[in-house]
């Protein structure tokens, strides 16, 4: 019970310190401890500045998953950053009395590996179908995206650039399909996983319609 109490202690210090360093680097000059706690309450969930300074000088012994997102968010930066400082730190310990490579840890919170040192391929982690679904279609929405206002750029050059214009749209609608096709490929293994699949804009309706989309 001793060690999982200080790891807790140990985790909530590390956070802590992460939560000092992204409030000092907020801005041209860092924002106070104050400031934070003003923007964590305008997000409807009160951190008051005490209880941030302790955090920060690891007088906390721990935090919960609420403090967490509530500060990832009024620092502008995603959770993970907070628990996991890969930018600083070689190793964490993840668990208590188990110290990995915080890359290691990182992706293994994010689900892009399986667990540092358990069986099976590290680059694979334990539902790669779902997880690299999802992935995927964050990938191909952002790529039809660009591709559809590159598209309607082009067009709209054609009647002064002509040609050139053209060759450009051209481009764009191609790569524009092309990423309809990646994710029309995604959604099909997502509904076969029996999982929510990611809302999609007005004019991508029609990958839900279309013949063969639950094949």
């Amino acid at each position: 019970m001793a060690q999982s109490e200080n790891w807790n202690g140990v985790t909530a210090h590390r956070i802590g310190q992460r939560v000092a360093y992204f409030r000092k680097k907020a801005g041209p000059r860092g924002i106070s401890a104050q400031a934070l706690a003003d923007r964590c309450a305008e997000l409807g969930h009160p951190l008051d500045r005490t209880v941030i300074a302790k955090l920060e000088k690891g007088l906390r012994q721990s935090l919960t998953v609420a403090d967490l997102f509530v500060l990832a968010r009024a620092l502008d930066v995603p959770p993970i950053a907070l628990i996991c400082p890969v930018d600083q730190e070689g190793t964490v310990e993840i668990l208590p009395g188990q110290k990995v490579s915080t890359y290691d840890a990182m992706t293994w919170f994010t689900g892009e590996r399986r667990f540092p040192g358990e069986s099976g391929p590290a680059d694979e982690p334990d539902d790669p179908a779902m997880i690299r679904a999802y992935r995927a279609h964050g990938q191909a929405l952002a790529d039809w995206s660009k591709a559809s206002e590159q598209f309607a750029w082009w067009t709209g050059r054609i009647a002064k650039d002509g040609a050139t214009a053209k060759a450009f749209a051209d481009a764009a609608y191609s790569e524009s399909a092309e990423a309809e096709h990646n994710l029309r490929q995604a959604r099909r293994t997502l509904r076969r996983a029996g999982v929510r699949l990611p809302a999609l804009p007005a004019e991508l309706g029609h990958l839900d319609t279309d013949k063969g989309a639950g094949a």
